[in-house]
């Protein structure tokens, strides 16, 4: 076989028609240059987080802001992928376009809050307000963001439970990110005593308590106010700082065990709801 029968040989198999659907045929040669469009963006994708992963290495760039730039990269190149495949097939994207118009905006309406879901996470990774491995509060929820997607955002909560919060919900909620706080997060924790007891001893024990306590910041200093003549206890509240947001009620725990520790060792009473009932009888 010469080179001119193989060349021809060659074309008859890359122009074999395998499908044909009115005026569109696919053909070897254009399943090849999909496959290649693939490939070729797949290489581009990893030598760009190489790159990233190089300048993350030199100081040169943050792990936050190579995420954001790597997902950003990624789904451009996903879009210029897919539209030249499309080329690559045959299939005219104007023309596509035009033809598909009305159903488009049918698609567009019943899609709406996943299309807004995805605007949502492009403006979540451009903007950074909240980055991986920020802890923020969506709604009564704590966690720890684990990845950033267009769709959704991937949380650890302090169950270790792994939420899916649309993106949507993010951007148009109320959202608190401790991780932005230049100092320490304040907390606290109320607690009622007996009205008979020594207010400055409960004082002093509730400042012991939390400077005892590791995890509790000694500048600012603990506080502890009163803050109401309840019903059936006077209430006290240990004001504090601490840097362990994600695992803060784990402190409150520890301070708690160790407030009814001292509690029972210098007599004070946290009392429970009580009433005193009268029965008047006629004689």
């Amino acid at each position: 076989m010469n080179d001119t029968q193989l060349q021809e040989t060659l074309n008859q198999f890359l122009n074999y028609e395998l499908l044909r659907l009115g005026s569109f045929k696919l053909t070897p040669k254009e399943l090849i240059a999909v496959v290649l469009i693939v490939l070729i963006t797949r290489a581009i994708l990893w030598t760009f987080r190489r790159f990233l992963t190089r300048q993350e290495k030199r100081r040169k760039l943050d792990s936050s802001s190579a995420y954001t730039f790597y997902q950003l990269f990624k789904y451009l190149a996903f879009v210029i992928a897919f539209g030249m495949s499309l080329e690559a097939l045959g299939i005219q994207l104007n023309i596509l376009l035009a033809s598909t118009a009305a159903l488009f905006v049918g698609i567009g309406l019943g899609l709406q809050h996943l299309f807004d879901d995805f605007i949502s996470g492009i403006i979540i990774l451009i903007d950074r307000t909240i980055k991986v491995g920020d802890i923020i509060q969506v709604e009564n929820t704590v966690g720890r963001v684990i990845s950033i997607r267009m769709r959704l955002t991937e949380v650890e909560s302090r169950d270790h439970i792994h939420l899916l919060i649309p993106n949507s919900l993010i951007t148009s909620n109320k959202v608190v990110n401790y991780t932005h706080q230049t100092a320490q997060t304040r907390f606290d924790i109320v607690v009622g005593v007996a009205y008979d007891s020594d207010t400055d001893l409960v004082k002093q024990i509730l400042l012991d308590c939390a400077h005892a306590h590791s995890q509790v910041v000694k500048d600012p200093p603990p506080q502890v106010w009163l803050i109401d003549f309840a019903d059936s206890a006077l209430q006290f509240r240990l004001l504090f700082y601490s840097d362990e947001v994600f695992r803060i009620e784990r402190v409150r725990s520890d301070l708690r065990y160790m407030i009814v520790e001292r509690f029972r060792q210098r007599g004070i009473t946290i009392p429970f709801p009580q009433r005193d009932v009268y029965i008047k009888t006629q004689s």
